[in-house]
């Protein structure tokens, strides 16, 4: 009977030993494979073309032909821009202050009428809130 234990014995520390063996086996190999396709991955390189081309806008207003010299000026009105920006954020401030005031004039009004029901015995929190004990 020790003989048939000793044998089980040896098959199970044979099944762990191939077990231990096969999982370092396993590590070895993937330790491996990272390191060769760690050697064949290159970064990408990236070409620098450049390439130009002469551009010249036309003027939307003609030059005479015997001007020798233009002189141009560039103007742009950022003081009404800023005016009309400034307008349109009062008007928009504006709508959004009277809607937020009637959204609120309805609520105190519900609220209102809630307190109303609550005072006459019409509306119970009791009924509707519901309690954590139940």
């Amino acid at each position: 009977m020790q003989q048939f234990y000793s044998s089980i014995r040896g098959m199970i520390e044979l099944n762990h030993f191939l077990y231990l063996q096969k999982n370092l086996l396993m590590k070895k190999l993937s330790i491996l494979l990272i390191l060769a396709l760690g050697f064949q991955l290159e970064a990408q390189n990236i070409d620098d073309n450049f390439i130009t081309f002469p551009y010249i806008q036309v003027p939307l207003i003609p030059i005479e032909e015997g001007n020798r010299f233009v002189h141009i000026t560039v103007e742009q009105d950022v003081a009404q821009a800023n005016q009309d920006s400034s307008a349109n954020y009062h008007i928009r401030l504006a709508n959004a202050t009277s809607l937020y005031e009637q959204k609120l004039s309805k609520w105190y009004t519900k609220m209102s009428l809630l307190q109303q029901q609550e005072n006459t015995g019409g509306y119970h929190k009791a009924k509707t809130i519901p309690s954590n004990h139940a």
